[in-house]
């Protein structure tokens, strides 16, 4: 024999090579903790059991390496619209699986609404106005708050027609409307100035006596 049987399973144990597998799984729990309203967006995840670093990436671009810590804020600042955040942990050479989160930024209130008008004539004292909606790319247009001249601004709900109610006195007045979209954004005041005369004109006629 060339060698014990000793020798011959020392022989072979030195040649095994031991290959550790690393599996990690994706970061939980992951949410946003900033509003919508702002374009530099605040992440935060659980840690992945494992991991010793984390890499981000927002949309398309390259993931980086943030460091073993489990929340981030996006730099710079984001344009308006809906966005991807991903997160996964890293181990070594070895990537776990992302987490996903979609999200929205919005920083843009909503456009004035045009084409206020009071649809009524001028004797009615409850006027009706209308006015076309406003445009508001992302969120969208909530509701709209209204007034008539120097009155506090009320929220009378998404629509596009107004009614007022209490009997105006006549003369002079002005009605507003505004747009707030779904993140609460207060867009600029579409308005009408108009009169209101449930009078009439008296007409004096001077009749000249008989001769």
């Amino acid at each position: 024999a060339t060698g014990s049987k000793l020798d011959y399973v020392r022989g072979s144990a030195s040649a095994l090579a031991l290959t550790v597998v690393v599996t990690l799984n994706f970061p939980g729990n992951l949410i946003r903790t900033s509003p919508e309203t702002s374009n530099t967006p605040a992440f935060t995840w659980s840690a992945v059991s494992g991991a010793n670093s984390y890499e981000v990436r927002v949309d398309e671009a390259a993931f980086k390496d943030i460091g073993n810590i489990t929340f981030y804020q996006q730099s710079p600042a984001l344009a308006d619209g809906t966005r991807t955040f991903q997160v996964r942990g890293v181990s070594g050479t070895t990537k776990g699986s992302a987490a996903t989160l979609s999200f929205k930024v919005d920083t843009t209130a909503p456009a004035a609404p045009t084409n206020v008008a009071k649809t009524t004539p001028d004797n009615n004292n409850t006027p009706t106005f209308t006015w076309t909606a406003s445009s508001d790319a992302t969120a969208g247009v909530d509701y709209y708050l209204a007034r008539l001249d120097t009155g506090d601004f009320a929220n009378i709900g998404n629509v596009t027609t107004y009614v007022q109610n209490a009997a105006l006195a006549d003369g002079s007045h002005t009605f507003e409307v505004k747009p707030v979209d779904k993140v609460g954004l207060v867009g600029a005041v579409g308005g009408v100035a108009f009169n209101i005369d449930t009078k009439g004109t008296v007409l004096l006629v001077d009749i000249a006596a008989p001769a």
